[in-house]
């Protein structure tokens, strides 16, 4: 069922709105603001999102199908179990920031994602396997269980992270930042001992 009553929106102002378990299509958003809104369990088929804003609002197990997503923006907002790369074309994904959000049990998988700001958010178990990240930010985040696997890392920021387990053999890190003591987790494959 579609609980949004037009196709196109452009600065609109949602506020305490439930759109949850709806399913959407074909619709369009543009300078939207969503303020403490419930999409659980949404599912947004062929939309557009632009320059949109997600404020308090629980986004989790919500589901992007074909859809293009420019410049959006989470804040304290809970987004658990999303799989963002359903969309098939991650190229129609640019600009995703998330801040101070929760992002547990969620996989970005093979999804290409430079500039990404994921900053003091909760990320564990999340996906990142076979990822681009470059020139992203992960800075101040718990990233507890979450997997690096082949993922571009290059000139990404880790200052304040915690509980990352990135393998240096398996994921590109060159230029990456990190802040001790955190950073000492690099060296558990080299077979050493650090005194």
């Amino acid at each position: 069922m579609n609980k949004f009553k037009c196709k196109n929106y452009f600065d609109c102002e949602f506020i305490k709105k439930d759109f949850s378990k709806s399913e959407n299509r074909n619709l369009e958003f543009e300078n939207c603001t969503f303020i403490n809104c419930n999409l659980l369990n949404t599912i947004f088929i062929n939309c557009i999102f632009i320059n949109c804003t997600f404020k308090l609002c629980d986004l989790s197990l919500i589901r992007i199908k074909n859809s293009m997503i420019q410049n959006l923006s989470f804040e304290h907002s809970k987004l658990l179990g999303v799989k963002w790369g359903e969309s098939k074309d991650s190229k129609l994904f640019s600009n995703l920031k998330f801040y101070d959000s929760i992002l547990n049990y969620s996989s970005f998988y093979d999804m290409q994602l430079k500039n990404t700001i994921i900053k003091d958010c909760i990320c564990k178990e999340v996906d990142f396997s076979n990822a681009n990240f470059k020139d992203s930010t992960f800075e101040g985040s718990n990233l507890l269980n979450s997997i690096f696997n082949n993922t571009n890392l290059i000139n990404t920021s880790f200052e304040n992270s915690i509980n990352y387990n990135i393998s240096i053999y398996n994921n590109k890190i060159s230029k990456a930042k990190f802040s001790m003591p955190e950073v000492m987790s690099l060296l558990n494959e080299l077979d050493i001992e650090v005194i």
